[in-house]
């Protein structure tokens, strides 16, 4: 874990090295205007030294658009800061005599806020999942799926309760079966992943054509993506990116109707002359 702090008082800066667990990776810096998102930072610690203001616009910065929860060291006491970060679940507040008198102890603020700032970002990524338009899975190593969005369910006219628990093969034909465990899982299981049409199963034993991306896990598992291409929303938007792609590429195309005398041309796509 590597904890950034930017702390002038050197007694401060004593008492977070004695009481910050041994396995972190203190880094003491002057300016928190260079964190960026992907840098590799657990928390950042700061004093109250900046002006009010000033530090706020920084510390939302960090946790907001950085996602690095926070902890503030108060020097004398500040109410305006403090209330500020009770509303803020990824900063906490303390000040340097809570710290010093033993009260508060650094170590437990940093996993506090940091065990914070994972659930709420698990919580945003879930949510984001949830309202998808694209069915979105995760399975297991044995199959069975673990996680599924509305608009997985939907797709196969059920709802998340009765597909969570169940294996992915119920929701394939046979020979699709067959084909899965042929060809597109050893696929998986050889690149990483796989895209392509599928034929797929809803409730009633209706077939559909199928969209279907597959990922695997670390942990032996798997993530599908799929998108029920019977829809006709969903079929016009498949052909306008098709659309978009062919008018977009740096090559002609011409479409003619043998039907008509002197097979002439009926669409006539960029790339060639008029």
């Amino acid at each position: 874990m590597v904890v950034l702090f930017c702390i002038e008082d050197e007694k401060l800066v004593d008492c977070i090295y004695t009481d910050l667990d041994a396995q972190c990776e203190l880094i003491r810096v002057d300016d928190l205007s260079t964190i960026e998102r992907d840098a590799d930072v657990s928390c950042v610690i700061v004093d109250d030294t900046l002006d009010r203001t000033a530090l706020i616009t920084q510390l939302e910065r960090i946790t907001a658009d950085a996602e690095i929860p926070s902890i503030i060291v108060s020097y004398n006491g500040d109410d305006q800061l403090a209330g500020w970060a009770s509303q803020h679940p990824q900063c906490y507040y303390t000040t340097k005599q809570l710290l010093q008198s033993g009260e508060h102890n650094i170590d437990s603020l940093v996993d506090e806020v940091t065990t914070v700032s994972q659930k709420l970002q698990s919580q945003d990524a879930m949510a984001a999942i949830g309202a998808a338009d694209e069915g979105i899975a995760i399975l297991d190593g044995e199959g069975i799926y673990t996680y599924v969005n509305q608009a997985y369910a939907s797709s196969y006219d059920q709802t998340q309760g009765t597909v969570i628990g169940t294996h992915w093969q119920s929701r394939y034909p046979t020979d699709e079966i067959q084909r899965f465990h042929t060809n597109i899982l050893s696929a998986v299981d050889e690149t990483g992943s796989w895209n392509g049409t599928v034929t797929a199963l809803r409730d009633g034993g209706k077939t559909f054509p199928e969209a279907l991306s597959i990922t695997n896990l670390d942990d032996g598992g798997y993530v599908f993506i799929s998108r029920d291409m019977s829809n006709p929303v969903q079929q016009q938007t498949e052909l306008q990116v098709k659309d978009k792609a062919m008018n977009e590429a740096n090559v002609g195309m011409v479409l003619t109707d043998p039907k008509q005398p002197d097979n002439p041309i009926a669409t006539r796509i960029r790339g060639f002359p008029e």
